[in-house]
C-alpha cells in the first residue's frame, strides 16, 4: 500500500535559497509509522527541512526536483530495488553531491553490504532509535555535502 500521498511532506517551500534553510533531508522508507518516527526524529534533532516518501520509486524524481543532501533510503523494499534505486541515482549524482544512509535489517549483512557497494554512504540498523541513529546522521550531514551548513 502506497502512503506517500497520506503523509505529512516537507512544511515551507523547497524552492527558497538553499543557504536559508539549512540540510534538505529524503526519507524513504515503505513502512509509514517508521517514515513518521524518523521524521519526527530528525524534527526532534532541529531539522526542521525533510520530506518523506513511502514509495522508494519516488527517490530519483524527487532528487531532480530537490537538491537534498541526506538521504536514508529502507533497502527492504517490497516495491522494488533499493540497490537499483541507489545505482539509478549514482548516475547523475555523484557522492559528493548527497549522503545516503541504507536502513537495513538486523543481520542482513548481505542487503548492508549491496548498499555501500551501490553508493551509500553508511548504514542504520533497524530498529532505529536515538542512541545509534543521530550519531550517524550528524555524521553524514557533517561529511557530506551538508557540510556548507553550520551545525
Amino acid at each position: 500500500m502506497n502512503c506517500a500521498r497520506t503523509l505529512p511532506t516537507y512544511h515551507g517551500a523547497l524552492d527558497q535559497n538553499p543557504l536559508d534553510r539549512g540540510p534538505l533531508i529524503l526519507v524513504a522508507i515503505e513502512y509509514p509509522v517508521e517514515a513518521l518516527a524518523v521524521e519526527s526524529l530528525l524534527r526532534g534533532d532541529n531539522y526542521n527541512h525533510v520530506r518523506v516518501t513511502t514509495d522508494v520509486r519516488e527517490v530519483a524524481p524527487m532528487f531532480a526536483r530537490w537538491p537534498f543532501h541526506l538521504l536514508i533510503l529502507d533497502m527492504h523494499s517490497e516495491l522494488t530495488s533499493s540497490v537499483s534505486v541507489l545505482q539509478d541515482l549514482a548516475r547523475p549524482i555523484s557522492a559528493s553531491e548527497l549522503s545516503v544512509l541504507a536502513l537495513t535489517n538486523p543481520g542482513a549483512e548481505q542487503e548492508r553490504l549491496a548498499a555501500l557497494a551501490a553508493g551509500a554512504t553508511d548504514t542504520l540498523t533497524r530498529p532505529l532509535n536515538h542512541e545509534n541513529a543521530l550519531p550517524s546522521i550528524r555524521r553524514a550531514l557533517m561529511t557530506g555535502p551538508a557540510a556548507i551548513f553550520s551545525f
